[in-house]
């Protein structure tokens, strides 16, 4: 699916960039540049705290409740960041005070002038990053509409409308600044649509299993678990991939060493290559 801007996007989007970099500058002169810096120092500290006891979290949850391994590992040092940083945020705001607060109008002015400057660039920011998800999404839905109409069906909605959106916010823009701006190196971009034309093609996901270099992985009697259940093979020929992954033998699966040298080695991109083969 070629990628076209609508106008009707394109005045979305500017509307949307304005009023949110607006909105940015207002906050930012009403909380001044100490409080708007609470947020960043916080989540440094987070990532911290998680470091340093982030293992010891898992395994108290793990005795507490018996999960999975891999299920405490998340969940543990998930719970630890998000109290941590609710707690830090919280501390921060209490401190410091907002740009109205200063008695003296030439104070009032520089914390107001400068959290505007602040909350400027964050928004500037928070664009690149939505950009950047953008141009994700917008790369594994161009390929989709071709598997589904191999399949006899119309295209989700969801799919034009990320490409759409993709090709509006890169003309908004320029297309020359985005990729300028984009921190992603292409290969993985390469990666994604390759990716995402296996995911749309029955034959090209028949041509991966088959790659002889992945024989030994498909002899795991995990794999040969989750081949011969009806559900996962009923799921596979539907192309419903989401209630797949929801499996958490897929999960299990993917979290052993062997599993993820296929998945993110240089092999697997010898494995995609041949499975799109005359796709």
């Amino acid at each position: 699916m070629t990628p076209r801007p609508d106008p009707d996007w394109q005045a979305g989007c500017v509307l949307v960039l304005v009023l949110w970099c607006l909105f940015a500058l207002i906050r930012g002169w009403a909380n001044g540049p100490l409080r708007l810096l609470v947020k960043p120092a916080a989540l440094v500290l987070t990532w911290i705290l998680v470091c340093t006891f982030g293992g010891a979290v898992t395994a108290m949850v793990a005795r507490s409740t018996g999960w999975s391994a891999p299920l405490c590992s998340l969940v543990g040092p998930a719970a630890l960041g998000l109290i941590a940083y609710q707690v830090l945020c919280w501390f921060g705001q209490t401190v410091f005070k907002r740009t109205r607060d200063h008695a003296e109008p030439l104070t009032r002015t520089i914390f107001g002038v400068t959290g505007a400057m602040l909350g400027l660039a964050y928004s500037l920011f928070w664009i690149w990053a939505a950009v950047v998800l953008i141009r994700f999404a917008g790369h594994f839905a161009a390929e989709q509409p071709a598997g589904d109409l191999a399949r006899g069906s119309a295209p989700d909605p969801w799919v034009t409308n990320v490409v759409r959106l993709q090709a509006s916010v890169e003309s908004v823009l320029g297309k020359r600044l985005v990729d300028a701006c984009d921190p992603v190196p292409p290969w993985v971009y390469e990666r994604i649509d390759g990716i995402a034309r296996l995911v749309a093609s029955p034959v090209a996901l028949r041509r991966l299993i088959s790659y002889p270099g992945f024989q030994r992985a498909w002899d795991d009697t995990k794999v040969r678990a989750l081949a011969a259940d009806p559900t996962i093979v009923h799921d596979l020929q539907q192309g419903d991939y989401w209630a797949m992954l929801a499996d958490p033998r897929f999960w299990d699966l993917l979290s052993s060493p062997e599993w993820w040298e296929i998945v993110f080695g240089p092999q697997f991109d010898a494995a995609l290559r041949y499975a799109l083969e005359g796709t």
